[in-house]
């Protein structure tokens, strides 16, 4: 019996194996690709780079989080790879749609409730309604080019109402605060493989494209961008107080995710180069440590069958390990120096107040409201009742390690950049 248990976890862990060295395979080839003089598709820059890189280390965590993937990661990592790297604009919105059908299977395949459903009808039809006028755009700007190349378009007169069309195709899946109504949906349905890959990666799909279409097209947006800049700080205040009406950690999970996008949308719309380096290293701290926050839920939710802050109280007291890897990602969640978060709010906060002395009010009610949940969300958790048993005393090593390596990045990435 034994013997046979032995072999069943040796050809798990071959398979993860073999499937990592096919997804680091896939991603040399493309990398290739890209070096060569004679790449019409592919292209590099330090957005790519880092996105794709962070790509393939999340998808790594994911198969150290989970004992079992699905064909539909692979997938879904390969469509990411594709649009990070790709440098024709039709290719992009193609790979960048085909996003959704992986992660919509997963909610709906292996999601926790019967919600499942609605919630994957949700993200489907919220994501795909606002790409339809982009794909206008894209085969408009064809027609009028001749080419769609993304580093090599000029500027093309054409019609304002096309930058309030790119800005909703790509704020919707960031998202901002009144297009987020899919996010918390999927989140408390997807299993915890796709909660990961969601929070971490796919959200980071829609800063992408904004970065990249203020390089391309910043005249068709300059006329929204007070809009959109008042938007992003007003959304990320209000997610910020939706986070104290929230009893599932999931949930609260998902609007902290939301409050801190759209304080990140508003630097990148301030048209300031430190917004655009803010943004960069926001997105890899905020999918690193949104990744761990969602591992940590499941965890709980292993060891109590719940993942209500009313039912969760006194994990300190047996759960040491987890509670101080959780209090690292919640003092990164805080942009406490010296994590890449502190950097990257540095850049946005100078980008924003650079843009309007106003923003300077928002900012700091942000902080006071970023502060208070945070801290309540680990002391709801790790403090209280100290009867209060789950199965299991404390991590195991797949689950302690998993937490280390989604926190360690955060001090080595600030090394590496110092």
């Amino acid at each position: 019996m034994e013997l046979i248990i032995f072999f069943g976890v040796f050809m798990k862990l071959l398979n993860k194996i073999y499937s990592l060295i096919l997804t680091l395979g896939f991603f040399l080839g493309v990398l290739l690709l890209s070096f060569t003089k004679e790449s019409v598709f592919f292209q590099l820059d330090v957005f790519s780079w880092c996105l794709s890189l962070l790509s393939i280390f999340i998808f790594i965590l994911i198969m150290l989080a989970t004992f079992g993937e699905s064909f539909l990661f692979h997938l879904l990592l390969g469509f990411l790879l594709f649009t990070f790297m790709i440098s024709n604009l039709f290719l992009f919105f193609v790979f960048f749609e085909w996003t959704v059908f992986p992660t919509f299977f997963l909610i709906l395949g292996f999601g926790f409730n019967m919600g499942r459903l609605q919630a994957s009808l949700f993200f489907l039809f919220y994501t795909l309604t606002f790409s339809l006028p982009f794909l206008f755009f894209v085969l408009n700007l064809y027609f009028l080019e001749g080419g769609l190349s993304m580093f090599f378009l000029g500027f093309v007169e054409i019609s304002f109402i096309w930058g309030l069309c790119i800005l909703l195709v790509f704020s919707s899946k960031l998202p901002v605060y009144f297009l987020h109504l899919w996010l918390p949906k999927a989140h408390v349905e997807a299993p915890l493989g796709g909660s990961m890959v969601l929070a971490a990666v796919l959200l980071k799909l829609g800063s992408y494209g904004v970065i990249r279409m203020v390089f391309l097209f910043f005249w068709l947006i300059k006329p929204y961008v007070k809009i959109g800049f008042s938007l992003g700080l007003i959304g990320g205040l209000i997610a910020g107080l939706s986070c104290y009406s929230q009893v599932d950690l999931k949930r609260m999970v998902a609007f902290m995710s939301v409050s801190h996008m759209g304080l990140m949308f508003s630097g990148m719309l301030s048209f300031f180069y430190s917004g655009y380096i803010g943004s960069l290293m926001f997105m890899i701290s905020h999918g690193l440590i949104s990744s761990g926050l969602f591992f940590m839920v499941n965890f709980f939710y292993q060891r109590f069958f719940s993942r209500s802050i009313l039912k969760l109280k006194g994990g300190m007291s047996f759960l040491s390990y987890v509670s101080f890897f959780s209090f690292l990602l919640l003092a990164g969640n805080l942009a406490l120096p010296p994590t890449l978060s502190f950097m990257s709010e540095v850049h946005l906060i100078w980008s924003l107040v650079s843009f309007s002395l106003i923003s300077s009010l928002f900012i700091f009610l942000l902080v006071i409201v970023g502060s208070s949940y945070t801290v309540h969300l680990y002391v709801s958790m790790f403090h209280g009742n100290d009867f209060l048993l789950g199965i299991g005393i404390s991590g195991s090593v797949q689950e302690i390690s998993s937490l280390f390596f989604h926190f360690l990045p955060l001090f080595v990435l600030v090394i590496c950049l110092n």
